[in-house]
């Protein structure tokens, strides 16, 4: 067993050979059943309209407490995904040692906490 570090790498190396090598299989691959394609749509047409319906006869909710939360957390997650993508961006055009920010650094201590107590994030289980 190696360190923590390639414990990580060969997670996330497992983790690319997987959808590199994925197949899809008519019948087998979850969620790939025409059936199930054709029926959630003509469900969620339905209920769009009924609740159309519904909603013509009621006097308007007042959602603005949750429009804010929502749109705060649709900010959240987009600034987190922007310092990702440009923490990864500047990693590799601009090399240079470092100390990981603090975000970067308590995100790397979990994942090799989880992965020293075996609880992987992601876990697959038995595929095959």
């Amino acid at each position: 067993m190696g360190t923590v570090d390639e414990q990580l790498l060969d997670y996330w190396s497992s983790a690319s050979q997987y959808v590199t090598d994925f197949r899809f299989k008519a019948n087998v691959t979850p969620l790939a059943f025409w059936e199930l394609a054709i029926g959630s749509s003509i469900l969620y047409l339905v209920t769009i309209y009924l609740l159309r319906k519904y909603m013509e006869t009621r006097e308007k909710y007042e959602i603005r407490v949750f429009a804010m939360l929502h749109n705060f957390n649709m900010f959240a997650i987009s600034v987190f995904c922007w310092l990702g993508l440009t923490y990864g961006f500047l990693k590799a055009f601009y090399v240079r040692p470092r100390p990981l920010p603090p975000f970067f650094l308590a995100l790397y201590l979990i994942l090799r906490m989880l992965i020293r107590t075996g609880g992987h994030p992601y876990s697959r289980g038995d595929v095959s």
